[in-house]
């Protein structure tokens, strides 16, 4: 495979990574519905237990909000590191064919 196969290689998937942020998007709600809803039913159950709104909803929300923006930031995070790692990649590819272009002319010249 050439660099400039290698270089077209990984601009398509670094499209395919930037088209993936609409999954990520679902992804966002999913990490903090589920937890939420769950969370809306837990507090509904101690409050059918005879606990106050702010004692049954508050501490059960609370902690599924916290726990929610902790896997968010997670798989945000591994996400991220790998677009850096594939623009990383591009720039060194980038680079590669660059230098072999200029290499091809100076041997065009000296010719």
């Amino acid at each position: 495979m050439t660099k400039e196969e290698a270089l077209a290689e990984k601009r398509t998937e670094y499209r395919a990574r930037a088209e993936a942020m609409n999954k990520l998007a679902w992804y966002v709600l999913v990490i903090f519905g589920v937890p939420a809803i769950l969370g809306y039913f837990v507090g509904a159950f101690l409050e059918g237990l005879g606990y106050s709104k702010t004692v049954s909803f508050l501490p059960v929300l609370g902690f599924s909000f916290i726990m929610s923006s902790i896997i968010f930031n997670l798989v945000l995070r591994r996400y991220m590191q790998g677009i850096k790692d594939l623009e990383l990649q591009i720039k060194e590819l980038l680079r590669d064919v660059e230098q072999q272009k200029q290499e091809a002319e100076a041997n065009l010249k000296s010719e």
